[in-house]
């Protein structure tokens, strides 16, 4: 579900940025094939727009398909305009066997599917930074792995923090427990880990090459001010303060601690794109009046703010009509429950039968 607000709040980005958007209906579609007119198939306008609605696409898919069942329970359950939504997005469920059937094959395929299209999405996101070879720190071919690894340990975190959220706004301490956020943090951890590792070659990468330019930027980010001091904070935030707290146990199952470290995670993933983007375009050129550093104007903080208030809002829209969490999964959980001994210990464990 974050998934999706997300993704349809980033396809509006590039709407914004063009200046003039009806514009962009002329750029991606061959208008005037008489003249030989194409869209540029290169061009981030055509990439990013493909790949973000794929993934769009495919999050949607794989949230309907578990969403289903809890579709036919609310259509018996309502009546009026509400029933008729329902009825319609159900799609006639039952709940036969052959229904379940498709549904866990479907859900599983979607997720396997997922996966790929996930890595295909960020890398395209990393190849606009590539094709802009004249701007220092972009063409790198770090870069695809770097942002997938850094959208798993920002999008991870990011559930963290709803989870926490929902956790304290709903009560739902039966459904998120403590060992979900345990779960969660030994994953970032390794995560984190290999998301630091990426960080140390794309610098080595551009010591290694020995391009005075690209020399000049890695400089400029770590050594000169304001960048050196945002290099610090994204470092700390982004890996220094979380994952060595979350090698305790304590921490990973202390939930507003899971919350702020969880936040911090994604400051510091903010602050990576930020000093990705900004100090490659603020190159030093040999006219000294013409150095400055970059300053967000109110309308960028106001687009910024808007971002997350809309996803926010989708969000709560969302859990206005649909459950967050499936039912199905819980009174399914409920009724296979049972206490199995693991060594000394009793704990619940969900117990099938073969059929």
């Amino acid at each position: 579900m974050l998934t999706v607000f997300s993704l349809l709040t980033a396809l509006v980005f590039p709407l914004i940025h063009a200046g003039r958007p009806w514009r962009i209906a002329y750029w991606i579609t061959p208008y005037d094939i008489s003249r030989g007119i194409y869209p540029n198939i290169r061009s981030p306008l055509i990439m990013d727009p493909v790949a973000i609605s794929t993934y769009l696409t495919g999050s949607t898919l794989f949230l309907y398909i578990a969403l289903l069942p809890d579709l036919g329970n609310l259509r018996d359950r309502t009546t009026g305009w509400q029933n008729a939504m329902y009825t319609v997005l159900s799609l006639g469920w039952r709940g036969n066997p052959r229904q379940w059937k498709m549904q866990t094959v479907g859900g599983i395929l979607l997720s396997a599917l997922m996966l790929p299209i996930f890595v295909s999405v960020h890398s395209i996101v990393s190849w606009d930074f590539a094709i802009a070879p004249a701007v220092e720190g972009w063409h790198s071919t770090i870069f695809a792995p770097y942002f997938v690894i850094g959208a798993v340990h920002s999008g991870v975190s990011a559930v963290v923090t709803m989870m926490a959220l929902m956790r304290w706004l709903w009560k739902w301490d039966d459904f998120i427990r403590p060992e979900h956020f345990d779960a969660l943090a030994r994953l970032l951890i390794v995560v984190a880990t290999g998301w630091l590792a990426f960080t140390f070659l794309e610098l080595i990468f551009a010591v290694y090459g020995q391009d005075a330019p690209e020399l000049a930027l890695r400089e400029m980010q770590m050594f000169q001010w304001p960048w050196n001091l945002l290099f610090i904070i994204f470092l700390l935030t982004g890996y220094f303060i979380p994952v060595p707290m979350w090698l305790f146990k304590r921490v990973r199952t202390n939930i507003a601690l899971m919350f702020w470290t969880s936040i911090l995670v994604n400051v510091g993933m903010w602050l990576e794109r930020f000093l990705i983007i900004v100090p490659g375009l603020a190159r030093r050129t040999p006219f000294v009046y013409t150095w400055e550093a970059y300053r967000p104007s109110a309308v960028e903080w106001t687009i910024f703010i808007w971002s997350f208030c809309w996803v926010t809002f989708l969000m709560l829209l969302f859990s206005r009509f649909f459950p967050l969490v499936p039912l199905f999964e819980q009174k399914e959980s409920q009724v296979f429950t049972e206490d199995v001994t693991i060594g000394r210990a009793k704990v619940p464990a969900i117990v099938r039968e073969a059929d």
